[in-house]
């Protein structure tokens, strides 16, 4: 797996970090793929610069950013907010059950929020309701299996409801 994380360096007490795609079995500071940016946390403000068009290939390509880059990646305005994030989610239920059904045009896919939890709500005609839900609903539990694996990058539970 590939990591986009942080590389320590800088004397005892006064770190400096670069901002580096890495093997996840390397050490935190050893050898890297690519260097992408770096972080300074003793300047006031905090000094970030990251080569937006490097990283966002990276996670692109599937690299995952660790908790702190995923903060940095943030406050310098590389990683979209929450909420487009959810309109991700919302759109991708869409797009798997308008291939899935005979009436595209019938799929209505409407998303609440539930305390914590987000619900999105799939309604298709009464016609493809078998086509959604699948044989003994291994459709619809493959579609709550995406939809879970999507969300758990965000740290928020989405729940699928099928209507």
């Amino acid at each position: 797996m590939v990591k986009i994380r942080l590389k320590r360096l800088g004397a005892k007490k006064k770190p400096f970090y670069r901002i580096v795609v890495a093997d996840a079995r390397r050490s935190r500071d050893g050898r890297f793929i690519e260097e992408i940016g770096y972080f300074d946390p003793l300047q006031e403000p905090e000094v970030i610069k990251i080569d937006a068009e490097k990283a966002k290939k990276w996670l692109g390509d599937g690299a995952q950013p660790t908790d702190r880059v995923r903060s940095l990646f943030r406050k310098a305005g590389i990683v979209e907010e929450l909420g487009k994030q959810r309109r991700t989610m919302t759109k991708l239920v869409e797009i798997i059950a308008k291939s899935l059904v005979d009436d595209p045009d019938a799929v209505q896919v409407t998303e609440t929020q539930s305390g914590a939890t987000t619900v999105i709500q799939l309604k298709v005609a009464d016609d493809d309701m078998g086509k959604v839900i699948g044989k003994q609903g291994r459709i619809a539990k493959a579609l709550r299996t995406v939809v879970k694996s999507a969300a758990s990058k965000t740290g928020k539970k989405v729940v699928v409801e099928i209507v």
